[in-house]
Formats: C-alpha cells, sequence, structure tokens
C-alpha cells in the first residue's frame, strides 16, 4: 500500500483526496440489498393480503347496504394528474379514481401505489449496484455489504499508508536539515 501512496504522489498528489467521492461507503457497508429487496417482496406481499380483506370486507358492507357514500374530504383524496397518452401527448385533468370504497381500501390502494414505486426504485439499485460490480471486475453475487465493507476498508487502509508516508517524508526532509548542518 506504501508504494501505492508513493505512486499517487508522484503522478498526481490531487488523488490522493480520492477518498472524499466514498463518503457514503459506510452507511452503504450497512445495508444488504437482497434482504432489503426481500423485504420489499414481502411487504408487498402483506399488502395484498391487506387489499383482499378489506375488499372483502367492502364486498360485505355493499351487500348489506350499510356501505355510505365517501364524504367531500374523501373525495378531495382523488388526485388530479397529468397523463402521457402514446403519442407521448400531455392529457391534462385526468382523475386517478381510488376506487376503494371504505376508507381502508383507499388507503391499501394508495399503499400498493407507494409500494409499488419503492419496487420500481430497489429494482433500478439493484441494476446499478450489478453495473457497478461488473465495472469493478467482481463477481454479480457478491452482497452488498460485503463490496461496500470491501471499499471501506481499501479507502482506511489508503489513508493510513498515506499518513505513514508523509510521516516518512517529514523524518527524511528533517534528518537532511540536521546532516546538512553537519556538513
Amino acid at each position: 500500500m506504501h508504494y501505492l501512496v508513493k505512486v499517487v504522489k508522484q503522478n498526481d498528489e490531487s488523488l490522493l483526496g480520492f477518498h472524499n467521492d466514498f463518503v457514503h461507503v459506510h452507511d452503504a457497508q450497512l445495508v444488504i440489498l437482497d434482504q432489503l429487496r426481500s423485504d420489499i417482496k414481502a411487504l408487498s406481499d402483506e399488502l395484498a393480503q391487506v387489499h383482499d380483506t378489506v375488499k372483502n370486507e367492502a364486498d360485505r358492507l355493499e351487500e348489506e347496504g350499510l356501505l355510505r357514500k365517501p364524504s367531500l374530504d374523501e373525495l378531495k383524496e382523488q388526485r388530479t394528474s397529468v397523463k402521457v397518452l402514446h403519442l407521448k401527448i400531455p392529457h391534462f385533468n385526468q382523475i386517478e379514481h381510488e376506487t376503494g370504497r371504505t376508507s381502508m381500501e383507499r388507503f391499501t390502494l394508495g399503499a400498493a401505489g407507494a409500494v409499488g414505486e419503492v419496487v420500481r426504485l430497489s429494482d433500478t439499485v439493484k441494476d446499478n449496484y450489478s453495473n457497478l460490480l461488473g465495472f469493478f471486475g467482481e463477481d454479480e453475487s457478491m452482497a452488498s455489504n460485503e463490496f461496500f465493507g470491501t471499499i471501506r476498508r481499501f479507502v482506511a487502509e489508503f489513508l493510513a499508508a498515506a499518513e505513514q508516508v508523509e510521516r516518512e517524508e517529514k523524518a527524511k526532509v528533517s534528518l537532511r536539515r540536521v546532516l546538512s548542518l553537519f556538513n
């Protein structure tokens, strides 16, 4: 590692600050991406079960005539959005009706949309992580915490070696000064 630090110093000292590009590596080491994705999948499955339960309850209430009309506040929960048609033409004021007949059914529908977005984002993270592993020439099955732990250890060891090299260089300069006094 000392040799690497010396080569970097000789060629481009600005590279010694590379650790500033890795400030989030410690936090990333704490995340196990596969476990996170598994937890998201479990949450999605549990939410689907809850939705089925509240849908069945809403069906029962509707059959018994016990379902009330939505209140004004509940109607305000419906969202207006801009939809882009297949020709990439924006179509304004399309109302996304959350068709839930009860507040819980509407909640589960809204939560399903949010969880769906989390699933999409986690797929993007997984793809980016796979690309990162490929960039570093690592096995695609390498766990994220293991990869980022390796990077964190490398950065720490590099910084320690850089400090050691700096101390050695200062000692050499001091020794040269002392020797020049005697010559």
